[in-house]
């Protein structure tokens, strides 16, 4: 059977990104956020941000809920540091990055 380390920061931290956007405006954050660049940096700058945990885990299907389990607890326990690392980075990165969201993200059309 196969091993693999999970890391369950990494796993909790996805789940929170999306949570969190759904907070923000569509433009241009979720847009720029829809970007799997954007999203991948944003990812490392929350993991950098936070503590990670790991787990080795045997590939099969109870494992697997194991790992979903312990990602729910993470989320919990340390729901208030990721988010606050996810706001941090979203507006750090939109800053950083205003220059290339004004060029691939086109501001909204206002209904006339």
């Amino acid at each position: 059977m196969a091993t693999e380390i999970v890391n369950l920061t990494y796993e909790a931290v996805t789940k929170a990104i999306e949570e969190v956007l759904e907070q923000y405006p569509n433009h241009p954050h979720q847009q720029a956020f829809a970007h799997p660049e954007m999203k991948q940096e944003l990812i490392v700058y929350v993991l950098n941000q936070t503590n990670n945990e790991f787990k080795v885990a045997e590939g099969n299907a109870e494992t697997s809920e194991d790992v979903n389990t312990e990602v729910s607890q993470k989320l919990s326990q340390n729901s208030e540091e990721i988010n606050s690392a996810i706001r941090q980075g979203i507006d750090a990165i939109v800053q950083e990055k205003s220059e290339w969201i004004e060029q691939h993200i086109p501001p909204q059309q206002k209904p006339e």
